[in-house]
């Protein structure tokens, strides 16, 4: 029963959304979770989504409990959720690399596990969602061409270089919001914002 309902949410997640809805944005980050929590277990990361709302912080997800939380609820925009939720997968995926890779050399996380967080909060009439970790950051020198089209921090057995371009795209171009990046203390945070559907 697992598998097929795996199998059945894969299959959903990768049809493109033809037309724009109203979607919930932490529903749809909680539905890629959902698609990629035995990868994360499997790798020995740790993954969280928060909500915060008037000086609250309230945990929605971590692996094995998924809760439902009233600050979320208000997180309605409108586009193109399946794209929406491509864009988060990607960013994911690039924390969960960039772990590895600081993992195996020995510059981040050995003991302990890699961490991935995101946090959902509303600014000046817009839904942040920020997916920061702990994977040491995006170096200087690349920071510049990081959205460029077949440009990789990875190297190139290893990533193709659209990804990030493709995320931007979607994210301003589609969706009329913004994406930008920042490096913390012990790694990259990603930023997407999104205007909130008023109500």
């Amino acid at each position: 029963m697992f598998m097929s309902d795996t199998i059945n949410d894969f299959r959903k997640f990768m049809q493109p959304t033809k037309e724009k809805s109203a979607f919930n944005v932490s529903h749809a980050i909680k539905d890629v979770l959902r698609l990629i929590s035995f990868m994360i277990n499997r790798d020995n990361l740790e993954i969280k989504l928060e909500c915060k709302d008037k000086n609250r912080t309230k945990l929605l997800f971590k692996q094995d409990s998924i809760e439902i939380c009233e600050c979320e609820e208000g997180f309605i925009v409108y586009g193109y959720p399946n794209e929406f939720k491509h864009v988060v997968l990607n960013i994911i995926n690039n924390a969960r690399d960039a772990i590895l890779i600081s993992r195996a050399k020995g510059l981040c996380c050995k003991e302990t596990k890699g961490e991935i967080s995101i946090e959902l909060y509303s600014l000046n009439g817009n839904v942040r969602v920020e997916i920061s970790d702990n994977g040491g950051g995006i170096p200087v020198e690349m920071q510049g061409r990081l959205f460029t089209p077949y440009f990789t921090t990875k190297g190139d057995e290893k990533g193709t270089g659209i990804g990030l371009y493709m995320s931007k795209v979607i994210v301003e171009n589609n969706m009329g919001g913004q994406l930008s990046f920042d490096n913390r203390a012990v790694g990259a945070v990603f930023k997407i914002d999104l205007k909130l559907m008023e109500k």
